[in-house]
């Protein structure tokens, strides 16, 4: 829309003036609009960082089996809970138990099944046979 036009469509300084101060308070309350929803956001946004845990902490290393990641992240729940309030006895055993696991799960052997399952079976029958071959 040029100026031509707008000049065509109003015949008269008062209603183009009219239509100018329409458009204005418009882009004016739309802004203001803009902006709550922005300060909203934003508000929200913090609200969430500071009451909602973290699902993963940035401390808990991602682990090899699920049996170890539920482990560590109960413990981390528990040990959240046990910030705020004192655990129940029914907790308290959770963790002993969850302790348990993850020193078995830490102190057991540790297997190469995991970096065997990605080579392929040539590769695994050379890397058999040099150990076989290598003099001790």
């Amino acid at each position: 829309m040029n100026i031509k036009d707008v000049s065509d469509q109003f015949a008269e300084l008062v209603e183009l003036q009219a239509y100018s101060n329409a458009q204005t308070k418009t882009i004016i309350d739309l802004t203001k609009k803009l902006k709550s929803s922005e300060d909203e956001l934003k508000h929200l946004k913090m609200l969430l960082d500071k009451s909602v845990p973290m699902i993963q902490p940035e401390n808990l290393k991602n682990s090899a089996t699920d049996e170890e990641q539920i482990a560590r992240q109960q413990l981390y729940y528990l040990k959240l809970k046990s910030e705020k309030d004192e655990l129940t006895l029914e907790e308290a055993k959770r963790v002993e138990i969850y302790t348990r696991m993850l020193t078995q799960i830490n102190n057991s052997p540790k297997s190469f099944d995991a970096k065997a399952k990605n080579l392929k079976t040539e590769d695994l029958l050379a890397l058999a046979s040099s150990e076989v071959n290598e003099p001790k």
